[in-house]
């Protein structure tokens, strides 16, 4: 995989062993993978590799500077939009425009404004549901690393999680101690993945995996 050198800090070379070992297992040839909170595209880049020519990767990243390198590093790499359809849009529970907070030292932490905090660009947001209806099918995965936004990014495929039971595999980076910036009290998480038809188990100690 190709990297371009000004970010190669930014990635670490053994990160999130567990999560990226189950990923190469567990996705195959012609799945469709979203890929939410993509940041500067190296999952989006593996998993374009697993589910091969087949397969397709639609990657959401908000972050005009992370999108601009995501998509110089499908380039290095050989992956058109056939392969990999990158969206600069954040996902959330509704379309609209959004307000995004922005770590300019840590650009992995950016994330959209949550219930007391201001936002420092304006963003697209579009839901998972919006497009599953664009592209008439359901994905076979959803890994998403949103910073808190979690069950809101849940609430927006509601449509698709009822449709696609059984089948979608939701793998999710949970930030539970940014969710009381959305209104939800940690205590609530497993009954709010119940609500959604889910349930949640932990990849690793400290992470939570939620099936359909």
């Amino acid at each position: 995989m190709r990297i371009h050198p000004a970010v190669r800090h930014l990635i670490p070379q053994d990160n999130e062993r567990p999560l990226f070992e189950y990923l190469r297992a567990a996705i195959g040839p012609g799945d469709l993978v979203f890929d939410i909170g993509a940041f500067l595209g190296t999952y989006a880049l593996f998993e374009a590799r697993w589910s091969g020519a087949q397969g397709r990767v639609v990657a959401f990243e908000p972050t005009a500077s992370s999108f601009s390198i995501l998509t110089r590093h499908l380039a290095m790499n050989g992956l058109g939009p056939d392969r990999v359809d990158a969206r600069h849009a954040a996902v959330g529970g509704a379309v609209r425009r959004r307000m995004l907070v922005v770590f300019d030292n840590e650009p992995y932490r950016n994330q959209l404004a949550g219930l007391a905090a201001p936002g420092q660009v304006s963003v697209d947001v579009l839901t998972v549901d919006a497009v599953c209806h664009e592209l008439g099918r359901a994905p076979d995965w959803i890994r998403m690393d949103v910073q808190g936004l979690e069950f809101e990014v849940l609430q927006g495929a509601h449509e698709t999680i009822r449709a696609a039971r059984g089948r979608l595999k939701i793998v999710v980076e949970t930030h539970p101690e940014q969710w009381p910036d959305f209104g939800i009290d940690p205590r609530e998480a497993q009954e709010r993945f119940a609500v959604l038809g889910l349930r949640a188990r932990p990849l690793t100690r400290s992470s939570l995996r939620a099936d359909t």
